[in-house]
């Protein structure tokens, strides 16, 4: 089997052309990273809110029947 370069070095150096394709490679990977981590992100926040929502609504009808006079106790 023979290698395409004689070091280490030219392999990351690619005759000149090593930071343009090493920069190529890091850009897709961070586009790919964010791709799949930001529709995690956004979902987590979601359910957070919709927990929050819930909550509020739950405390919201709790407070309000509470402060209301019963029926019972105004026809007497």
């Amino acid at each position: 089997m023979e290698f395409q370069f004689e070091s280490l070095q030219a392999f990351f150096w690619m005759k000149g052309h090593g930071p343009y394709v090493w920069a190529s490679y890091v850009i897709t990977l961070v586009g790919i990273v964010f791709l799949a981590a930001f529709p995690r992100l956004q979902r987590k926040q979601l359910f957070k809110l919709m927990r929050a929502n819930k909550l509020r609504q739950e405390a919201g009808a709790n407070t309000s029947t509470s402060n209301q006079p019963s029926r019972e106790l105004e026809s007497e």
